[in-house]
């Protein structure tokens, strides 16, 4: 904090604007409302620097406590980078866009420790990835379990021969924190990946109410179909169907979310694209006390946008049959709209019978302060589907049973392996009832704290820690007294005591 006192900044602030400027200039400068105005914005600065110190010095106290901190020993990159980028480059470079290698065993809490051995602050969290930060002792614990060992080393194709397992951890995990009027959840690789098969499975109901319209079952293909599809024509292929999206958003870097994305030309640059909609997204002006009315007519702007946008393909028969959007377009802009904004969407979906798509790859898992960002909307009913990512360690989405795909293949996980983050939550989740993961309807598990990182090494205390941890979890799964365990309360035991 300054030791001079903010009236004593605004006077020198306000004496070297003076003598800088011209003389009508100093006459403004003088005058009683630039003094407040000037006045408020070094008391604003004050703040924000007292602010500030407050931050670091918290950092300070628990990375002293930690036994870690902020350590810099090189330029980043440093020498052995540097090495590693020269070594890299000739094998592809990962895309070219590396700007430093990480040592991540090192890597601790909210440290980020890189190749030249630099112990840095990570704002960055892996593209907001990291829920609870590097190595954390709950998630080691997690991947030491033998049952992930063995899905590592016994890739199985999870669409057609899923784990036996399967069921138990997803009552366990994705569906005990499902957003509220979603029961059904699909895995898959990444947010990418989710959104690809959320667009297929708009369309696959869609095509459904088609043929049930021409007295057709949902899979009652025509022999034109059959042929046409597999040349990428209609009707076989529903290339006059589309998924509207809207500017500023990113939904991935596959063919299809890549169609949707609109946050940063690089992403989209020298890519083909489908034949789908934009819309434009609200741009609010703050503070938005001050700008009501303004917002208000900005957000009916673009949502009769979107209205014209959906009337003018149905009159052409190419109807927009899914609207995906964020609930805050992260890399757009950081773009915010209000809950009655992405009501109207909904509104508007269910009147044009589209799907009705809400991406939280970025927001979902507790980012907003809500399990799901969306639940601060106040909607009616759910939204079709809420596709998952990042913080979830794994890649998904929920949806409505009415979007179940008409039959087998049509939406399908081939590969198990790829899913071992996702597992790695799981038995977090299952083992460590982690108490800042909370049902939808605002309950919270019973729970011990969660274990603290021992002193000079992670497996020292915190085992113990998690054996009276699960002991607690096991009673409170045998519920009643005298009541036999579930099988998920038997598998669980005999994985802790397999572990001890």
């Amino acid at each position: 904090c300054p030791s001079a006192s903010p009236r004593h900044e605004r006077r020198q602030a306000l004496a070297t604007l003076a003598a800088s400027e011209s003389p009508p200039m100093r006459r403004v400068l003088s005058s009683a409302p630039a003094a407040e105005m000037i006045g408020a914005a070094v008391a604003e600065k004050a703040a924000v620097r007292a602010l500030s110190a407050r931050a670091v010095s918290t950092a300070a106290a628990v990375a002293t406590e930690e036994g870690g901190g902020i350590s810099m020993k090189t330029k980043v990159p440093g020498p052995v980078g540097l090495r590693l980028m020269e070594q890299h480059g000739p094998q592809g470079a990962s895309g070219g866009a590396i700007s430093l290698f990480c040592d991540y065993r090192a890597s601790d809490g909210c440290y980020l420790v890189d190749a030249d051995g630099n112990r840095m602050l990570d704002m960055f969290s892996q593209i907001a990835s990291l829920p609870l930060g590097y190595n954390h002792p709950s998630l080691l614990a997690a991947q030491a379990d033998p049952l992930l060992a063995t899905y590592s080393t016994s890739r199985c194709a999870i669409g057609l021969m899923p784990p036996m397992e399967l069921p138990e951890l997803l009552d366990e995990t994705f569906l005990k924190i499902a957003p509220a009027g979603l029961s059904r959840v699909q895995t898959m690789l990444c947010g990418s990946s989710a959104n690809e098969n959320v667009f297929k499975a708009a369309m696959f109901a869609y095509r459904a109410k088609q043929r049930a319209k021409a007295g057709r079952g949902p899979t009652d293909f025509t022999r034109d179909e059959l042929e046409s599809c597999m040349v990428n024509q209609s009707p076989g292929c529903a290339n006059d169907l589309s998924i509207l999206s809207f500017r500023g958003g990113f939904h991935g870097r596959t063919m299809a979310a890549l169609t949707c994305t609109h946050s940063k030309p690089v992403h989209k640059l020298d890519a083909p694209a489908f034949d789908w909609p934009t819309a434009d997204f609200p741009a609010l002006q703050y503070p938005l006390e001050h700008h009501a009315a303004e917002n208000a007519a900005e957000e009916a702007r673009c949502v009769d946008g979107a209205r014209a946008i959906f009337e003018a393909r149905l009159a052409e028969g190419r109807p927009v049959v899914g609207l995906i959007i964020e609930p805050i377009l992260s890399e757009g802009g950081d773009l915010h709209a209000s809950p009655s904004f992405f009501a109207s969407l909904q509104r508007l979906c269910g009147e044009f019978d589209a799907a009705f798509i809400v991406d939280e790859v970025q927001t979902g898992v507790m980012a907003s302060g809500h399990m799901w960002a969306h639940q601060a909307w106040g909607l009616p009913e759910a939204p079709d589907f809420v596709v998952f990512s990042k913080k979830a360690l794994l890649g998904g989405y929920y949806f409505k049973e009415a979007f179940q795909p008409p039959q087998g293949r049509h939406v399908l996980g081939t590969a198990e392996e790829r899913h071992r983050p996702g597992f790695s939550l799981a038995w977090s989740l299952a083992h460590c009832r982690i108490p800042h993961l909370q049902h939808v309807d605002g309950r919270h598990d019973e729970a011990a704290p969660l274990p603290r990182r021992p002193r000079g090494g992670r497996a020292r205390g915190a085992a113990s820690a998690r054996c009276e941890h699960r002991c607690g979890a096991d009673a409170h799964s045998r519920g009643r007294e005298g009541a036999a365990p579930s099988r998920g309360a038997q598998l669980a035991r005999r994985r802790h005591h397999h572990r001890l």
